[in-house]
């Protein structure tokens, strides 16, 4: 987590339920998908700076496709969008801030890319 006031930075280790994540595939003959979802407690409990206690559940859902082109060739893109992307993502994302109020606040992100395979 990271404070929106100071800028100091620390690890959330306190979390009490395990995070919970799931994917669903789905292959036809115009490619594969699948939808995916996470759902995650974000807790805190510091009496050092930033001092806290304070917790948050999130989540986050995505959507990912493979498609055939032509030649052996396929696109590929994927979509997530949610407040609990944070350690889930590519690493640009804090997974939660500490407010000017000593809360915890989510923040909402995205990510998406495409590429194209050439075979």
């Amino acid at each position: 987590m990271a404070a929106l006031t100071s800028g100091d930075l620390f690890r959330a280790d306190d979390d009490r339920v395990p995070d919970l994540a799931g994917q669903i595939k789905f292959a036809t003959a115009h490619g594969t998908y699948s939808i995916a979802g996470l759902v995650r407690q974000l807790r805190v409990d510091s009496a050092s700076a930033p001092a806290s206690t304070d917790q948050k559940w999130g989540a986050a859902v995505g959507v990912n496709g493979v498609i055939p082109v032509f030649h052996g060739d396929d696109v590929r893109v994927s979509a997530y969008v949610g407040n609990a992307i944070g350690r889930y993502s590519i690493g640009f994302f804090t997974d939660a801030v500490i407010d000017a109020n000593a809360r915890v606040a989510l923040p909402n992100e995205w990510l998406a890319m495409a590429a194209y395979r050439h075979l």
